[in-house]
């Protein structure tokens, strides 16, 4: 059937506004991604299994999302921009039709809306920041094009404006300066006329809400406390509100500190829905908030017998002054909690496998270990040992010393105890190491509520925990006189005794050890967040060092993601050049905006200056000068031209 035949009714509306680096895009790329946009938003419509028809009056756009043809000409930024919106589209089944442009009537009279410069209210605020981003809206008009009147005159009564319902138009993201930025008009009277003008008309039947009247002083639509008010569809003079009440002098202050000066002059429906959403996705404001966000605890090795698994770490102290150690290697049984403390003068990977063979000689080879990774462990040394012994190594996340919590817990107390014990004795911080003995002898005979009260020694080795208290009571022996086969007997039926009972001994401690673990994950778990990242989301990184200076950025970013390692450890790439990649635990990690956010320049070149400025690529030339010498530099992601004098 001929096309100007068919029937078509419209479903849905799209538009956008290009800006930033988008803006300077070729025509042929602005137009390929309309198509592009367009799939990606209405994919729930356009999943059909007789698949659907793209009509355009670009006779090349079959030829542009052709991955096998490229132009030579073609600048390689470009090729590569193309060729990845054609991957996009092979993913849905089309046949694109070239229809002449003079019968694409209603696209190219929306394409031609004439619509003023100065007062041009993006519909979506983070449209500026997405560059060609778009905004749906779905509509069973015939032929309706009110999408490009922003928000249509409706006949039904606006709610009242005490509902916290956000409008509909929801703040979402502002921008990254917008204050800085030469196109930001502060809100004007001008402003505020022209919102409230098509409600002054009422040519539509559309009007304020019952609680907003018409002041005469003001000139404008008020409500009963002389707020002024702001239609539902001016989101662009909503956005360039909050940026005033909450960036600049404003000082980016809380949430409450924006909202109230805000609502003492001006009324919105959901207007504190709007507010909080503004100020939680402040890009300054979230750059310079703590660098942890607490996460559910995620599922690490445990064991379920004594010597099943070990953990063991480095405890750093002061030098002692008699044997010159400085550290004191901890190794602990998991299931258990038995350790074995041993002073060494330096934290090195023989000193760890001497003290590993120690235990094994003692008590047998431990088939699984978990440490975190210091070089002391992740080395050749500890690997051939491993090796030798076919043992498995688990290495604990970087950067989360939380992931191996049950050595850093012994540590803690082990801490505690020196610290105690040298008071104690009225000893010198450089005098520990002769409280080695007496802290291993309290550690492991103190009993445990994790294991039902019992002490690390004897689930363990089943002997009788030793308690100074028994010392109070003297002890009575008596010697008694049997035959050689009677002493067996009894020796064989006390080993076999022994041996139930520490079979039922371990099942017990197993499960109060795994209640205890359960009970303590359930009250973090009500405390956190757990970790939503896909790939191609926008996330900050924070800053890992503790101690930072006073005026440091608590985070850096956005960076993308590219990759999960799993479901707490992700892979982020700098959205600047050289596009370096990086791994981060997801506590580490904070969402700024998901997939469908496109970066402009503005975003990339904040990014960039979270990170230290541009990265180096080389340098050049060399100069000198009364005072100082200066190098001429060449930026990674700049051209030649573009290279800079910079001081030594």
């Amino acid at each position: 059937m001929p096309l100007h035949l068919q029937n078509h009714k419209p479903l849905a509306f799209l538009s956008g506004r290009f800006s930033g680096a988008s803006s300077r895009w070729p025509i042929p790329d602005k137009e390929a991604f309309a198509i592009v946009e367009s799939c990606k938003r209405l994919e729930y419509i356009l999943l059909r299994p007789q698949g659907f028809v793209i009509h355009t009056d670009h006779r090349n756009l079959a030829y542009l999302f052709n991955p096998t043809a490229t132009d030579s000409k073609m600048q390689r930024h470009q090729a590569d921009r193309l060729l990845r919106w054609a991957m996009t589209l092979s993913g849905y089944r089309y046949t694109i039709v070239h229809i002449p442009g003079h019968t694409n009537t209603w696209a190219d009279m929306i394409s031609r809306w004439h619509c003023s410069a100065k007062h041009n209210l993006t519909p979506d605020p983070a449209a500026a920041l997405r560059g060609p981003n778009s905004r749906t809206r779905h509509t069973n008009a015939k032929n309706d094009t009110s999408a490009i009147d922003h928000t249509p005159h409706s006949s039904q009564s606006h709610p009242p404006l005490s509902s916290t319902k956000a409008s509909v138009n929801a703040i979402t993201i502002p921008p990254a300066a917008p204050l800085n930025a030469a196109n930001f008009q502060w809100p004007s009277w001008v402003d505020i006329d022209q919102a409230q003008k098509p409600f002054r008309s009422n040519s539509h039947g559309a009007g304020p809400p019952p609680d907003v009247t018409w002041n005469a002083s003001t000139r404008c639509f008020c409500d009963g406390k002389g707020r002024i008010w702001i239609p539902p569809n001016a989101t662009d003079l909503k956005t360039r509100l909050c940026v005033v009440a909450h960036a600049g002098l404003s000082g980016h202050r809380g949430t409450q500190a924006t909202f109230q000066p805000l609502k003492e002059l001006y009324v919105w429906q959901g207007m504190e829905s709007d507010v909080i959403a503004f100020c939680r996705r402040c890009l300054q404001c979230l750059t310079v908030r703590g660098n942890i966000i607490p996460r559910p605890l995620g599922t690490q090795l445990h064991a379920t017998r004594p010597n099943e698994l070990l953990h063991f770490d480095y405890l750093t102290l002061p030098l002692d002054r008699a044997t010159n150690d400085n550290y004191i290697l901890v190794i602990k049984d998991d299931a258990s909690g038995f350790c074995l403390l041993h002073p060494c003068q330096a934290a090195t990977a023989e000193n760890c496998a001497s003290a590993l063979c120690h235990w094994f000689s003692l008590f047998g080879i431990v088939k699984t270990w978990v440490t975190d990774r210091g070089a002391h462990f992740k080395n050749e040394v500890i690997s051939a040992l491993s090796q030798a012994l076919s043992t498995q190594h688990h290495f604990s996340t970087a950067y989360s010393p939380w992931s191996n919590g049950t050595i850093e817990v012994l540590n803690r107390q082990l801490l505690r105890c020196v610290i105690t014990m040298m008071i104690e004795r009225q000893l010198q911080p450089n005098q520990w190491s002769c409280l080695v003995p007496a802290v291993q002898t309290a550690l492991i005979h103190m009993p445990s509520d994790r294991i039902g009260g019992r002490a690390p020694v004897t689930a363990f080795t089943g002997l009788p925990a030793m308690s100074p208290i028994m010392a109070t009571i003297a002890g009575t022996f008596e010697v008694l006189a049997m035959s050689t086969d009677d002493m067996s007997e009894d020796l064989t039926n006390h080993l076999n005794a022994t041996a139930l009972a520490l079979t039922n001994m371990h099942r017990e401690m197993a499960k109060s050890s795994d209640s205890r673990r359960m009970q303590a994950q359930s009250r973090r778990s009500r405390r956190s967040t757990p970790p939503c990242f896909s790939i191609g989301d926008f996330v900050l990184v924070g800053v890992v060092c503790q101690h930072l200076p006073k005026l440091a950025l608590q985070w850096r970013g956005p960076k993308l993601i590219v990759e999960a390692l799993s479901e707490w450890i992700y892979v982020v790439e700098d959205i600047a050049e050289p596009k370096t990649r990086s791994t981060h635990h997801a506590s580490r990690l904070c969402l700024f905006a998901e997939s469908k956010f496109m970066a402009t320049e503005d975003i990339v070149n904040y990014a960039r200056y979270t990170d230290g400025g541009h990265c180096v690529r080389s340098i050049t030339q060399m100069r000198t000068n009364d005072t100082a010498y200066d190098l001429l530099v060449n930026w990674i992601g700049l051209e030649d031209i573009e290279s800079t004098w910079e001081p030594i």
